[in-house]
């Protein structure tokens, strides 16, 4: 989400309220793990090869594996509010 100064968020207490979960407590971790399942659902339903992808790179063998056969890999962290890709 983009925010009104173009600031990328990705915390789930800012992606929640536009993704259909209205309440939220971002000190709650209930809520959390709540707020996070319409999120998934929507990239599971709106894409699907994301979804998948995302399954399979839990598993550390398998990142290594497509490393190893030069398979393109994008990391994304958050830190202290700012999008590193």
């Amino acid at each position: 989400m983009v925010g009104h100064r173009r600031k990328i968020f990705l915390q789930v207490d800012q992606l929640a309220p536009t993704n259909g979960f209205a309440k939220h407590d971002a000190f709650d971790a209930l809520d959390d793990v709540q707020a996070t399942i319409p999120l998934a659902k929507r990239i599971r339903k709106g894409a699907a090869k994301l979804w998948d992808f995302l399954l399979v790179s839990r598993d550390k063998k398998d990142v290594l594996r497509r490393l190893q056969m030069g398979q393109p890999i994008v990391l994304v962290e958050n830190h202290f509010g700012r999008l590193k890709a």
